[in-house]
C-alpha cells in the first residue's frame, strides 16, 4: 500500500504545481517536452510499478502465461495469418517478444512498458495537463489493466490512435486501427462507436439523450443475454457473465459526466467540436455500464471510452481561471483518488518480483 500512497501523493503534488503555475494561454500550447517536466516523477513510479510487479499477482495474470505465453511457439506465422479463431495480433506481439527473451516476467515487463508508452504518448500530446490525466488514468483502474489484463490494455491503446485519425477526418485509417486492435482483443470492435458518433452527432449529448441511449443500451443487452450467454458458456469467464456489473461504477460515471457538464457551462465551450466529441465518446462508458448491470463482463469494456476523460477534463480545466482551476483540480483529485484506493481494496496488484524464481 505504501507504493500506492507515494504514487498518488506525487500525482497530487505535481498536478497541483502544474495547474497552479501554468497559465491558461500557455497550457493549450505547451510542447510535449515541457509538459513532461511536471509528470516525470509520477511516470517513473508508474514504470517501476509495472516493470517490477510479480507475474502471478493481479486479475488475469496467470491466465496469460497459461493460455498465451506457454503456447506461443505452438503457432507459426502462417497459422496466425490464416486462423482467425486465434487472438492473432496478441500472439504476433508475443512471438516478436519471444525473439528477445524466454522469461515471462521480462516479456510481461516489455509488454507493460510498450502499452504504457502508447497511452502516455497520446496524453502527453493531447492533454494540456498530463499529470491531471495520470490522476484520472489511475482512478479508472488503468494501472491494473496494464499490469494484469494485458490484451485489452494493448487493444485499448491502439484504439486511441483510431481516435487520433478520426479527429483528422480520416475515417478509413480510424477503422483500420480498430480492426487491428480487434485482432488483439475482439471487444475493441465496440470502438466503431467513435465512427458512429462522428458521422451522426455533431452536438454534445444532453441529459435527455444520455438517458434515452442508456435505456436503449440496457434493453438491448437484456434482449441479447441468451446469445451472449451461449457465446461465453464454454469460456473461462462463464461463472461471472450474469453477475452484477457494478451499480457503484455506474454512479461514478454519472457523477463524472455531470461534472463535465458543469465545466462546459463554466468555460462556455459548448461549441468546441473537439471537446464535444470527447464528451460524446466518453459517454460510451455510461451506455456500456448500463449493459453491464445485466451482463457483468461488459464492465471491462467501458474503459475503452472512460479513458477519454483523461483528455476531456484537463482540456476543460485549462480554460478556467486560476482559482476555479485549482478548485476543480482538487475535486477531480478527490473523486478519482477515492476510486483509485477503493479498487485497490479488491486486489493488491503490486508485489515485488522474486528474481530467484523464473517462470
Amino acid at each position: 500500500m505504501l507504493l500506492y500512497i507515494i504514487l498518488f501523493a506525487s500525482l497530487i503534488l505535481c498536478g497541483l504545481l502544474e495547474v497552479s503555475t501554468v497559465s491558461d494561454s500557455i497550457a493549450l500550447k505547451r510542447p510535449a517536452r515541457k509538459k513532461l517536466l511536471y509528470s516525470l516523477i509520477p511516470v517513473c513510479i508508474i514504470l517501476f510499478f509495472g516493470i517490477f510487479k510479480e507475474v502471478n499477482v493481479g486479475y488475469d495474470s496467470d491466465t496469460y502465461y497459461t493460455y498465451y505465453w506457454s503456447l506461443v511457439d505452438r503457432y507459426s506465422w502462417i497459422d496466425l495469418a490464416t486462423d482467425f479463431s486465434l487472438d492473432n495480433g496478441f500472439f504476433a506481439v508475443l512471438k516478436i517478444i519471444r525473439l528477445f527473451t524466454n522469461d515471462w516476467w521480462v516479456a510481461r515487463a516489455i509488454l507493460f512498458v510498450f502499452t504504457f508508452v502508447l497511452y502516455w504518448k497520446v496524453i502527453l500530446t493531447d492533454s494540456p495537463f498530463p499529470t491531471v490525466s495520470l490522476i484520472i488514468f489511475s482512478g479508472l483502474g488503468m494501472l491494473g489493466l496494464l499490469c494484469s489484463i494485458l490484451r485489452q490494455a494493448l487493444a485499448g491503446a491502439i484504439t486511441i490512435f483510431a481516435y487520433k485519425q478520426i479527429r483528422k477526418g480520416s475515417w478509413m485509417k480510424c477503422l483500420l486501427f480498430i480492426l487491428l486492435a480487434a485482432t488483439i482483443h475482439k471487444t475493441a470492435l465496440c470502438c466503431i462507436y467513435m465512427l458512429i458518433i462522428y458521422f451522426l452527432w455533431s452536438r454534445r449529448f444532453n441529459v435527455i439523450r444520455l438517458a434515452l441511449l442508456s435505456g436503449v443500451s440496457y434493453l438491448a443487452v437484456l434482449v441479447a443475454i441468451p446469445l451472449l450467454s451461449a457465446i461465453y458458456a464454454n469460456s473461462r469467464y462463464k461463472d461471472g457473465i450474469l453477475s452484477d456489473g457494478g451499480y457503484g461504477m455506474l454512479l461514478f460515471i454519472v457523477v463524472v459526466l455531470g461534472l463535465s457538464m458543469i465545466l462546459f457551462r463554466m468555460t462556455n465551450e459548448n461549441n468546441n467540436k473537439n471537446l464535444n466529441y470527447l464528451f460524446n465518446l466518453s459517454s460510451g462508458a455510461l451506455f456500456i455500464q448500463m449493459g453491464a448491470l445485466s451482463f457483468a463482463l461488459w464492465n471491462r469494456i467501458a474503459v475503452y471510452f472512460s479513458f477519454y476523460w483523461c483528455l476531456l477534463l484537463p482540456g476543460l480545466l485549462a480554460r478556467l481561471s486560476l482559482k476555479k482551476r485549482i478548485l476543480f483540480f482538487l475535486i477531480i483529485a478527490v473523486l478519482f483518488g477515492f476510486m483509485f484506493f477503493y479498487q485497490l481494496s479488491d486486489v493488491d496488484l503490486f508485489v515485488l518480483h522474486d528474481f530467484h524464481r523464473r517462470v
